[in-house]
């Protein structure tokens, strides 16, 4: 839902200015103290904008505005293209053998956290947690028992857009896998090839 124009404003001015007080807002935006506050008080209840009191050595302690966390995700962001750019330029200065070599140091250094939660779990149990570990980070999957092995599927990749142009990061889930399940893991299909999700076929022993 497109955001009312004033608010959007409001949220601009905050953004250049880092903090500003209602007065501030007031004169830059042309509206009365009362019509400002009244969008301030929605942006806060959408956690957009915090108030910080600030009390001087004189006067009445006053308040001033500044942009939440959440507010800085509504401006463009560029992540996805600043990692395209970097993968070029590895590939293109080290090769791809080179940009796989980081990419399963990486993976070992992203199982790190959960190595724990793997101790004493058969396997089926721990297919079943690296599931929800998945589920954490923003990714949709399952698993499936299949022909005496197991099926992990993931639906949904938070690398999507980066991984259609480098493929090569199939290979970062695929060492992780391997690294929390502790058996051999193999990449049946991506979700670019005839399936609409990734399926990586996981050995019993």
């Amino acid at each position: 839902m497109p955001m009312q124009a004033t608010r959007k404003e409001i949220l601009e001015l905050l953004k250049k200015k880092s903090k500003a007080t209602v007065k501030e807002l007031s004169i830059a935006l042309g509206l009365t103290p009362t019509g400002v506050r009244q969008h301030l008080v929605v942006l806060e209840r959408d956690a957009l904008v915090a108030t910080t009191e600030v009390r001087g050595q004189v006067g009445r302690p006053y308040f001033v505005y500044a942009l939440t966390e959440e507010a800085e995700d509504l401006f463009p962001k560029a992540y996805d293209l600043l990692a395209d750019w970097l993968l070029d330029e590895i590939k293109a200065w080290d090769g791809t053998e080179k940009l796989a070599l980081y990419l399963d140091r990486l993976a070992e250094h992203l199982a790190q956290p959960y190595l724990t939660q793997m101790d004493g779990k058969s396997l089926p149990q721990r297919v079943k947690a690296v599931a929800s570990i998945f589920a954490e980070r923003g990714d949709l999957a399952d698993w499936e028992e299949k022909d005496g092995h197991y099926l992990f599927k993931r639906y949904a990749c938070i690398y999507h857009r980066l991984a259609q142009h480098h493929r090569e990061l199939c290979s970062l889930d695929l060492g992780l896998l391997h690294r929390l399940l502790g058996v051999p893991v193999v990449l049946e299909s991506t979700l670019w090839d005839t399936n609409s999700f990734c399926a990586f076929l996981i050995a019993q022993s």
